[in-house]
């Protein structure tokens, strides 16, 4: 591959598996691949894999995945068998889409939701009602399953043995499915036991040799000396390489470097953002572009120059408007009907364009330091661009107020985070 050690490493890190019959299975640039060691034929099993899309069991020997990353074409789940290589679908009901959300104790969790409740927000992210969650083994066989009426599940965390579902409740008004937060709720996971009845352990010795340790089952009398053999040695006169094509690019969206390394790879510029912040590091594109630094902002920034579309009364659509017509000198031909800003803005500015949703507003002033605005909600309606900062406060054009004003960092600071810290801007 035409990349660094350490970008290999990572991925191979995610994923690698040999099974007794000789296929090497991995995933690289969002692919799972099965490759044949003895025959050295390629094959690739699964496309479009996120980083949150599949799940790995290696005590179990099986691997997961949904056959897409758009919750509206998600329909079924796919587990392979690694040693008998055998596959396996659940399938969502006509009109429901599915989710992998994780695994606790080897054992898969995942939802169900309709298709026609699924909808993007204003940062262009899925929201995805799940009416069901269910828990199942490797064999389909549904262990739990949970579901009220009325409440919907928008994520779960998991951790140790308990599911933690974020959920939200649904009121009827005027004739449409509106949905309020509602408190969360959690499922307590009754732990499969695994017989392990030889495992091997590790040491490091001073003289930096590893010894390995057998640990065999109590009461276990051994009846003869175990045997053991060596390798030969052995000449490969065959070139043993396998190359893949249009592999330079990066894995994820976004790759995070810190302290001369690859610390991991993201879908979403925000997540990558937030890590680079925690380790003092970079954010590079798919390219290989710095998009984000630590400590690269200016103290003070203003942007001139930029027109506000005070014409348009839908704040959000005003500001799209307004971010589109700076950065491409004049106003881009919008067709058809968006769910959210964001497709909007994506279908001016295509791949540049950034969802910056969860990063705080010190890390997308960034942004406006390379005089790019940033398009903020200030609430669940509305929106302001972010166009200038100083040492106390931000300058934002409100396209609800329709005018131009500062706004107290600390005051600022709490309006977005109230509105969940929504941003979005783009890169050159």
């Amino acid at each position: 591959m035409n990349v660094t050690y350490q970008i290999l490493k990572e991925q191979l890190d995610e994923f690698s598996y040999v099974n007794q019959r000789g296929t090497f299975y991995f995933t690289i640039n969002s692919k799972i691949y099965a490759y044949n060691l003895t025959t050295k034929q390629l094959e690739i099993i699964a496309s479009d894999i996120g980083e949150n899309n599949f799940i790995v069991s290696k005590e179990l020997h099986y691997i997961a995945w949904q056959n897409s990353n758009l919750p509206k074409q998600a329909t079924q789940i796919k587990i392979l068998d690694l040693e008998t290589e055998e596959e396996k679908v659940i399938e969502a009901k006509a009109g429901d889409n599915i989710n992998l959300l994780g695994q606790i104790d080897n054992n898969m969790v995942y939802g169900f939701a309709k298709i026609d409740h699924i909808i993007s927000t204003v940062d262009g992210n899925p929201f995805v009602p799940m009416y069901k969650i269910e828990i199942a083994n490797s064999d389909l066989a549904i262990l739990k399953d949970y579901s009220k009426k009325d409440y919907y599940i928008t994520d779960v965390i998991i951790e140790n043995n308990v599911i933690t579902l974020n959920r939200v409740r649904a009121i009827a008004s005027n004739g449409n499915l509106e949905y309020e937060t509602a408190s969360t709720d959690n499922i307590l996971n009754k732990a499969e036991a695994i017989n392990t009845e030889i495992e091997v352990s590790k040491r490091i010795m001073e003289e930096t040799l590893t010894e390995y340790y057998i640990s065999l089952p109590a009461g276990f009398i051994m009846e003869e000396i175990p045997r053991y053999s060596e390798t030969e040695n052995t000449v490969i006169l065959k070139d043993t390489t396998l190359r893949l094509e249009n592999s330079d690019q990066l894995p994820g969206q976004y790759a995070v470097y810190a302290f001369g390394e690859v610390k991991g790879f993201y879908d979403e510029p925000g997540e990558a953002i937030k890590q680079a912040d925690t380790y003092v590091g970079v954010v590079l594109n798919r390219e290989q572009q710095v998009i984000w630094e630590r400590g690269a902002k200016s103290s003070t920034s203003l942007i001139t120059g930029i027109a506000g579309d005070y014409e348009e009364n839908n704040s959000v659509i005003a500001g799209s408007r307004t971010l589109i017509k700076y950065r491409n000198g004049s106003m881009y031909s919008l067709n058809g009907n968006h769910d959210s800003a964001y497709e909007l803005l994506a279908q001016s500015i295509g791949d540049d364009l950034l969802n910056l949703t969860g990063c705080t507003l010190d890390e997308v002033l960034y942004y406006v330091s390379k005089k790019r605005p940033v398009l903020a909600m200030k609430d669940q309606n509305d929106a302001v661009l972010i166009i200038g900062y100083d040492l106390y406060n931000i300058t934002v054009m409100d396209l609800e107020l329709k005018r131009t004003m500062k706004i107290g960092l600390n005051d600022s600071m709490e309006m977005f985070q109230n509105a969940g810290n929504i941003f979005i801007s783009y890169t050159e």
